[in-house]
Protein backbone atom coordinates (compact mmCIF):
# COMPACT_ATOMS: atom_id res chain seq x y z
CA UNK A 1 0.00 0.00 0.00
CA UNK A 2 1.40 3.38 -0.91
CA UNK A 3 2.80 5.68 1.73
CA UNK A 4 2.00 8.83 -0.26
CA UNK A 5 -1.62 8.66 0.83
CA UNK A 6 -0.90 8.51 4.54
CA UNK A 7 -2.51 11.84 5.31
CA UNK A 8 -5.83 10.55 4.02
CA UNK A 9 -5.71 6.82 4.48
CA UNK A 10 -3.95 5.69 7.60
CA UNK A 11 -4.33 2.16 8.90
CA UNK A 12 -5.98 1.69 12.29
CA UNK A 13 -3.67 0.10 14.85
CA UNK A 14 -3.68 -0.44 18.65
CA UNK A 15 -1.62 1.82 20.85
CA UNK A 16 -1.09 -0.39 23.88
CA UNK A 17 1.32 -3.29 23.88
CA UNK A 18 -1.63 -5.61 24.50
CA UNK A 19 -4.49 -4.54 22.21
CA UNK A 20 -7.60 -3.48 24.11
CA UNK A 21 -10.35 -4.50 21.69
CA UNK A 22 -12.96 -5.12 24.43
CA UNK A 23 -14.90 -2.32 26.10
CA UNK A 24 -17.81 0.14 25.99
CA UNK A 25 -16.09 2.79 23.87
CA UNK A 26 -13.83 2.13 20.89
CA UNK A 27 -11.91 4.85 19.06
CA UNK A 28 -10.55 4.24 15.56
CA UNK A 29 -8.15 7.18 15.00
CA UNK A 30 -8.36 7.12 11.21
CA UNK A 31 -11.17 6.06 8.88
CA UNK A 32 -10.91 6.50 5.12
CA UNK A 33 -13.47 6.07 2.36
CA UNK A 34 -13.70 6.96 -1.32
CA UNK A 35 -11.77 7.05 -4.56
CA UNK A 36 -8.45 8.72 -5.23
CA UNK A 37 -7.42 10.35 -8.48
CA UNK A 38 -5.66 7.25 -9.83
CA UNK A 39 -8.80 5.09 -9.69
CA UNK A 40 -7.97 3.20 -6.50
CA UNK A 41 -10.45 3.27 -3.66
CA UNK A 42 -10.49 2.81 0.09
CA UNK A 43 -13.14 1.49 2.44
CA UNK A 44 -13.35 0.62 6.12
CA UNK A 45 -15.28 -2.31 7.56
CA UNK A 46 -16.19 -2.44 11.26
CA UNK A 47 -16.83 -5.81 12.94
CA UNK A 48 -18.54 -5.70 16.35
CA UNK A 49 -19.16 -8.81 18.47
CA UNK A 50 -21.38 -9.12 21.53
CA UNK A 51 -19.70 -10.86 24.50
CA UNK A 52 -22.77 -10.56 26.76
CA UNK A 53 -25.65 -12.98 27.19
CA UNK A 54 -28.25 -10.28 26.65
CA UNK A 55 -28.83 -7.69 23.89
CA UNK A 56 -26.34 -4.84 23.53
CA UNK A 57 -27.18 -1.52 21.87
CA UNK A 58 -24.42 0.32 19.96
CA UNK A 59 -23.91 3.52 17.96
CA UNK A 60 -21.11 4.24 15.50
CA UNK A 61 -20.26 7.90 14.93
CA UNK A 62 -17.81 9.06 12.30
CA UNK A 63 -16.15 12.47 12.29
CA UNK A 64 -14.88 13.78 8.98
CA UNK A 65 -16.57 10.94 7.11
CA UNK A 66 -20.30 11.44 6.38
CA UNK A 67 -22.62 8.76 7.76
CA UNK A 68 -24.12 8.29 4.29
CA UNK A 69 -20.83 6.60 3.40
CA UNK A 70 -22.27 3.60 5.25
CA UNK A 71 -24.80 3.26 2.44
CA UNK A 72 -28.12 1.80 3.61
CA UNK A 73 -26.60 0.41 6.82
CA UNK A 74 -27.74 2.19 9.99
CA UNK A 75 -25.09 3.44 12.39
CA UNK A 76 -27.40 2.50 15.30
CA UNK A 77 -27.83 -1.23 15.87
CA UNK A 78 -28.47 -3.92 18.49
CA UNK A 79 -26.53 -7.13 19.00
CA UNK A 80 -29.06 -9.72 20.13
CA UNK A 81 -27.07 -12.28 22.09
CA UNK A 82 -23.63 -13.52 23.04
CA UNK A 83 -21.54 -14.09 19.94
CA UNK A 84 -23.81 -12.10 17.64
CA UNK A 85 -21.97 -10.03 15.05
CA UNK A 86 -22.64 -6.72 13.31
CA UNK A 87 -20.82 -5.63 10.14
CA UNK A 88 -20.76 -2.00 9.04
CA UNK A 89 -18.82 -1.03 5.92
CA UNK A 90 -18.27 2.22 4.10
CA UNK A 91 -19.10 2.23 0.40
CA UNK A 92 -15.71 3.16 -1.06
CA UNK A 93 -17.32 5.48 -3.61
CA UNK A 94 -17.32 9.25 -3.90
CA UNK A 95 -14.44 11.63 -3.18
CA UNK A 96 -11.78 10.31 -0.84
CA UNK A 97 -12.36 11.55 2.71
CA UNK A 98 -10.87 10.68 6.08
CA UNK A 99 -11.66 11.12 9.76
CA UNK A 100 -12.04 8.92 12.80
CA UNK A 101 -14.69 6.61 14.21
CA UNK A 102 -16.16 6.30 17.73
CA UNK A 103 -18.18 3.21 18.65
CA UNK A 104 -20.13 3.32 21.91
CA UNK A 105 -22.22 0.48 23.38
CA UNK A 106 -24.22 0.01 26.57
CA UNK A 107 -22.32 -3.18 27.40
CA UNK A 108 -18.94 -4.70 26.61
CA UNK A 109 -18.22 -5.65 23.00
CA UNK A 110 -15.17 -6.49 20.94
CA UNK A 111 -14.52 -4.35 17.88
CA UNK A 112 -12.04 -4.36 15.02
CA UNK A 113 -11.71 -2.53 11.74
CA UNK A 114 -10.83 -4.07 8.41
CA UNK A 115 -9.17 -1.59 6.12
CA UNK A 116 -9.34 -2.32 2.38
CA UNK A 117 -7.44 -0.86 -0.56
CA UNK A 118 -8.80 -1.73 -3.99
CA UNK A 119 -7.84 -1.10 -7.61
CA UNK A 120 -9.61 -1.58 -10.91
CA UNK A 121 -8.45 -5.21 -10.99
CA UNK A 122 -9.73 -5.93 -7.49
CA UNK A 123 -8.43 -6.08 -3.93
CA UNK A 124 -4.86 -4.79 -3.56
CA UNK A 125 -4.41 -4.98 0.19
CA UNK A 126 -6.14 -5.06 3.55
CA UNK A 127 -5.36 -5.19 7.26
CA UNK A 128 -7.34 -5.87 10.41
CA UNK A 129 -6.60 -3.70 13.42
CA UNK A 130 -8.07 -2.97 16.85
CA UNK A 131 -9.43 0.19 18.43
CA UNK A 132 -7.22 2.58 20.38
CA UNK A 133 -7.81 3.49 24.04
CA UNK A 134 -7.34 7.15 24.98
CA UNK A 135 -4.61 8.17 27.44
CA UNK A 136 -2.67 11.41 28.08
CA UNK A 137 0.77 9.98 27.23
CA UNK A 138 2.27 7.15 25.18
CA UNK A 139 5.49 6.12 23.49
CA UNK A 140 6.37 4.51 20.17
CA UNK A 141 9.61 2.57 19.59
CA UNK A 142 11.68 3.86 16.67
CA UNK A 143 14.09 1.77 14.62
CA UNK A 144 14.63 3.60 11.37
CA UNK A 145 17.33 2.13 9.16
CA UNK A 146 17.54 5.18 6.88
CA UNK A 147 15.40 7.98 5.49
CA UNK A 148 13.35 5.45 3.49
CA UNK A 149 11.99 4.17 6.81
CA UNK A 150 9.19 6.49 7.85
CA UNK A 151 7.09 6.33 11.00
CA UNK A 152 3.53 7.49 10.49
CA UNK A 153 1.39 8.58 13.45
CA UNK A 154 -2.35 9.31 13.59
CA UNK A 155 -3.96 11.13 16.51
CA UNK A 156 -7.67 11.29 17.33
CA UNK A 157 -9.25 13.77 19.73
CA UNK A 158 -12.69 12.52 20.80
CA UNK A 159 -13.42 15.52 23.02
CA UNK A 160 -15.04 18.93 22.56
CA UNK A 161 -11.81 20.80 23.31
CA UNK A 162 -8.80 21.20 21.03
CA UNK A 163 -5.60 19.65 22.34
CA UNK A 164 -1.90 19.84 21.55
CA UNK A 165 0.27 16.74 21.58
CA UNK A 166 3.95 17.28 22.36
CA UNK A 167 6.40 15.00 20.54
CA UNK A 168 9.84 14.27 21.97
CA UNK A 169 12.21 12.01 20.06
CA UNK A 170 14.62 10.41 22.53
CA UNK A 171 17.78 8.41 21.95
CA UNK A 172 18.59 5.12 23.67
CA UNK A 173 19.73 7.01 26.79
CA UNK A 174 16.37 8.85 26.99
CA UNK A 175 17.95 12.16 25.99
CA UNK A 176 15.63 14.39 23.97
CA UNK A 177 17.23 14.97 20.56
CA UNK A 178 14.29 16.50 18.70
CA UNK A 179 10.98 18.03 19.72
CA UNK A 180 7.80 19.20 18.08
CA UNK A 181 4.08 19.26 18.57
CA UNK A 182 0.88 18.81 16.64
CA UNK A 183 -2.49 20.48 17.31
CA UNK A 184 -5.54 18.23 17.12
CA UNK A 185 -8.84 20.12 16.88
CA UNK A 186 -11.90 18.98 18.80
CA UNK A 187 -13.67 15.89 17.39
CA UNK A 188 -11.09 15.34 14.69
CA UNK A 189 -8.02 13.34 13.71
CA UNK A 190 -4.61 14.29 12.35
CA UNK A 191 -2.17 11.95 10.57
CA UNK A 192 1.42 12.83 9.72
CA UNK A 193 4.76 11.20 9.14
CA UNK A 194 7.04 11.78 12.13
CA UNK A 195 9.67 13.41 9.90
CA UNK A 196 7.08 16.05 8.95
CA UNK A 197 6.80 17.07 12.62
CA UNK A 198 10.42 16.87 13.83
CA UNK A 199 13.90 16.55 12.36
CA UNK A 200 15.07 13.01 13.04
CA UNK A 201 18.84 12.95 13.79
CA UNK A 202 19.94 9.99 11.70
CA UNK A 203 23.44 8.76 12.58
CA UNK A 204 25.57 9.49 9.51
CA UNK A 205 22.30 9.76 7.61
CA UNK A 206 21.64 6.06 7.92
CA UNK A 207 20.01 4.98 11.18
CA UNK A 208 18.12 6.13 14.23
CA UNK A 209 17.09 3.99 17.18
CA UNK A 210 15.11 5.46 20.04
CA UNK A 211 11.63 6.37 21.19
CA UNK A 212 8.95 8.89 20.31
CA UNK A 213 7.29 10.09 23.50
CA UNK A 214 3.85 11.57 22.89
CA UNK A 215 2.10 13.57 25.61
CA UNK A 216 -0.84 15.90 25.86
CA UNK A 217 0.30 19.37 26.86
CA UNK A 218 -2.83 19.90 28.99
CA UNK A 219 -3.25 16.34 30.24
CA UNK A 220 -6.31 15.61 28.09
CA UNK A 221 -6.45 12.11 26.65
CA UNK A 222 -6.01 11.25 22.98
CA UNK A 223 -5.94 8.11 20.88
CA UNK A 224 -2.93 7.31 18.73
CA UNK A 225 -1.70 4.70 16.27
CA UNK A 226 1.66 4.12 14.62
CA UNK A 227 2.64 2.63 11.27
CA UNK A 228 6.17 2.00 10.04
CA UNK A 229 6.69 2.33 6.30
CA UNK A 230 9.66 0.84 4.48
CA UNK A 231 9.16 2.11 0.97
CA UNK A 232 5.58 1.15 0.15
CA UNK A 233 5.50 -1.76 2.64
CA UNK A 234 4.17 -1.10 6.13
CA UNK A 235 3.83 -2.75 9.51
CA UNK A 236 1.84 -1.68 12.55
CA UNK A 237 3.75 -0.40 15.59
CA UNK A 238 1.72 -0.47 18.84
CA UNK A 239 2.31 2.30 21.35
CA UNK A 240 2.83 1.88 25.08
CA UNK A 241 0.89 3.84 27.66
CA UNK A 242 3.15 6.13 29.70
CA UNK A 243 2.57 8.12 32.92
CA UNK A 244 1.63 11.69 32.10
CA UNK A 245 3.70 14.55 33.50
CA UNK A 246 2.89 18.22 33.10
CA UNK A 247 5.17 19.63 30.45
CA UNK A 248 7.20 22.59 31.64
CA UNK A 249 8.56 25.09 29.20
CA UNK A 250 11.03 27.92 29.52
CA UNK A 251 12.28 30.87 27.51
CA UNK A 252 15.48 31.20 25.55
CA UNK A 253 16.54 34.80 24.99
CA UNK A 254 19.03 35.64 22.26
CA UNK A 255 20.65 39.01 21.57
CA UNK A 256 22.98 40.24 18.84
CA UNK A 257 25.85 42.39 20.12
CA UNK A 258 25.97 44.96 18.66
CA UNK A 259 22.47 44.68 17.24
CA UNK A 260 23.55 46.00 13.84
CA UNK A 261 26.35 43.43 13.65
CA UNK A 262 24.08 40.50 12.84
CA UNK A 263 20.98 38.52 13.69
CA UNK A 264 20.09 35.53 15.84
CA UNK A 265 17.42 32.86 15.44
CA UNK A 266 16.03 30.12 17.67
CA UNK A 267 14.82 32.23 20.56
CA UNK A 268 11.40 31.78 22.13
CA UNK A 269 9.89 29.13 24.37
CA UNK A 270 10.60 25.40 24.32
CA UNK A 271 9.91 22.37 26.48
CA UNK A 272 12.39 21.75 29.30
CA UNK A 273 14.81 19.02 28.23
CA UNK A 274 14.23 19.58 24.53
CA UNK A 275 16.97 20.31 22.02
CA UNK A 276 16.87 23.83 20.55
CA UNK A 277 18.80 24.91 17.45
CA UNK A 278 20.11 28.49 17.66
CA UNK A 279 22.17 30.39 15.13
CA UNK A 280 23.93 33.70 14.61
CA UNK A 281 24.33 35.27 11.15
CA UNK A 282 26.55 38.30 10.62
CA UNK A 283 25.47 41.30 8.57
CA UNK A 284 27.64 42.51 5.65
CA UNK A 285 30.88 43.99 6.98
CA UNK A 286 30.75 41.91 10.14
CA UNK A 287 31.89 38.44 11.27
CA UNK A 288 30.45 36.27 14.01
CA UNK A 289 32.93 36.11 16.89
CA UNK A 290 31.47 33.97 19.69
CA UNK A 291 28.56 33.42 22.05
CA UNK A 292 28.58 34.91 25.53
CA UNK A 293 29.33 31.47 27.03
CA UNK A 294 32.52 31.21 24.94
CA UNK A 295 31.20 28.85 22.27
CA UNK A 296 32.41 29.80 18.79
CA UNK A 297 29.96 27.80 16.66
CA UNK A 298 27.59 30.11 14.82
CA UNK A 299 24.98 27.33 14.73
CA UNK A 300 24.60 25.04 17.72
CA UNK A 301 22.13 22.99 19.74
CA UNK A 302 21.18 23.80 23.31
CA UNK A 303 19.31 21.69 25.84
CA UNK A 304 16.54 23.72 27.44
CA UNK A 305 16.78 23.97 31.24
CA UNK A 306 14.07 24.79 33.76
CA UNK A 307 15.27 28.34 34.39
CA UNK A 308 15.56 29.20 30.72
CA UNK A 309 18.60 30.33 28.76
CA UNK A 310 20.01 33.72 27.82
CA UNK A 311 22.83 34.17 25.32
CA UNK A 312 24.37 36.99 23.35
CA UNK A 313 26.03 36.57 19.98
CA UNK A 314 29.03 38.87 19.51
CA UNK A 315 30.01 40.16 16.08
CA UNK A 316 33.22 41.97 15.11
CA UNK A 317 33.73 44.34 12.18
CA UNK A 318 35.65 43.13 9.16
CA UNK A 319 38.90 44.86 8.18
CA UNK A 320 38.22 48.28 6.67
CA UNK A 321 34.65 48.42 8.00
CA UNK A 322 33.88 51.54 10.01
CA UNK A 323 32.47 51.09 13.51
CA UNK A 324 30.61 54.29 14.32
CA UNK A 325 30.33 55.69 17.80
CA UNK A 326 27.05 54.51 19.17
CA UNK A 327 25.36 54.61 22.56
CA UNK A 328 24.16 51.06 22.00
CA UNK A 329 27.74 49.80 21.70
CA UNK A 330 28.67 51.64 24.87
CA UNK A 331 25.67 50.13 26.68
CA UNK A 332 26.45 46.69 25.31
CA UNK A 333 29.99 46.67 26.71
CA UNK A 334 28.77 48.06 30.01
CA UNK A 335 26.10 45.38 30.25
CA UNK A 336 28.63 42.63 29.58
CA UNK A 337 30.99 43.99 32.21
CA UNK A 338 28.26 44.22 34.84
CA UNK A 339 26.67 40.84 34.13
CA UNK A 340 29.69 38.73 33.15
CA UNK A 341 32.67 40.50 34.62
CA UNK A 342 35.60 42.55 33.44
CA UNK A 343 37.33 39.78 31.51
CA UNK A 344 34.23 39.26 29.36
CA UNK A 345 34.14 43.00 28.66
CA UNK A 346 37.83 42.87 27.72
CA UNK A 347 37.13 40.06 25.26
CA UNK A 348 34.27 41.99 23.69
CA UNK A 349 36.30 45.18 23.33
CA UNK A 350 39.17 43.28 21.80
CA UNK A 351 36.75 41.79 19.28
CA UNK A 352 35.66 45.30 18.28
CA UNK A 353 39.06 46.93 17.79
CA UNK A 354 41.73 46.04 15.28
CA UNK A 355 45.45 46.43 15.03
CA UNK A 356 46.05 49.23 12.54
CA UNK A 357 43.22 51.43 13.83
CA UNK A 358 44.16 54.49 15.85
CA UNK A 359 43.39 55.72 19.34
CA UNK A 360 43.44 59.12 20.99
CA UNK A 361 44.40 59.54 24.61
CA UNK A 362 43.06 62.19 26.99
CA UNK A 363 45.96 64.50 26.09
CA UNK A 364 44.97 64.44 22.42
CA UNK A 365 47.80 62.19 21.24
CA UNK A 366 46.84 59.96 18.31
CA UNK A 367 48.72 56.82 17.33
CA UNK A 368 48.09 53.42 15.77
CA UNK A 369 46.84 50.49 17.81
CA UNK A 370 49.54 47.88 18.06
CA UNK A 371 49.30 44.22 18.90
CA UNK A 372 50.65 45.12 22.33
CA UNK A 373 47.80 47.55 22.88
CA UNK A 374 45.17 44.98 22.00
CA UNK A 375 46.73 42.39 24.28
CA UNK A 376 47.58 44.85 27.05
CA UNK A 377 47.26 43.71 30.62
CA UNK A 378 44.86 45.46 32.95
CA UNK A 379 41.11 45.96 33.22
CA UNK A 380 39.05 47.55 30.53
CA UNK A 381 36.25 49.59 32.12
CA UNK A 382 33.51 51.84 30.84
CA UNK A 383 33.30 55.46 31.96
CA UNK A 384 31.96 58.90 31.13
CA UNK A 385 35.29 60.70 30.78
CA UNK A 386 35.78 61.48 34.47
CA UNK A 387 37.11 58.15 35.70
CA UNK A 388 39.59 57.57 38.52
CA UNK A 389 42.95 59.26 38.21
CA UNK A 390 44.72 55.95 37.71
CA UNK A 391 42.86 55.38 34.45
CA UNK A 392 43.66 57.02 31.16
CA UNK A 393 40.82 57.80 28.75
CA UNK A 394 41.15 56.47 25.23
CA UNK A 395 38.94 57.14 22.24
CA UNK A 396 39.16 54.33 19.72
CA UNK A 397 38.98 55.24 16.03
CA UNK A 398 38.58 53.20 12.92
CA UNK A 399 41.32 53.45 10.30
CA UNK A 400 39.12 55.95 8.40
CA UNK A 401 39.10 58.33 11.35
CA UNK A 402 35.53 57.84 12.64
CA UNK A 403 35.33 57.57 16.44
CA UNK A 404 34.23 54.11 17.43
CA UNK A 405 33.92 53.93 21.21
CA UNK A 406 35.35 55.32 24.41
CA UNK A 407 36.96 53.13 27.06
CA UNK A 408 39.44 53.35 29.90
CA UNK A 409 42.60 51.30 30.01
CA UNK A 410 43.68 50.58 33.59
CA UNK A 411 47.43 50.67 34.22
Amino acid sequence: MRRTLLLLVFLLVPWQVLAQDTGLLHIFPQVADGKSGDGTSYSTLFAVTNVNKGPTACTLKMYGVPLNRLGTTSNVFTLQGQGSLAILETTGIGTLVSGYGALSCNATVTAQALYRFQGIAGLLGMATVFSSPAYPAASLPLHLQDSSHRMGIAFANDTDTAIEVAIDVMDLDARIVASGSVPVPARSSVARFLDQLVTIPFVQGKEFVGTARLSSVSGSSFSVIGLLYVGSVFTTIPATQMPWEKRADAAITLKARPAYGGNTSGGGRAMVGSSVLVSAVANPGWTFSRWSDGNTESERRLTMVAGGLSLSAYFRPDAGFVVHQNQEMYDTIKEVMESQGVSAAVDLIRSLIRVGDSHLDSSGNTYLITDLDVKANGAWVIGDGSGPSNYTAFYWYSASGARALEVYLGH
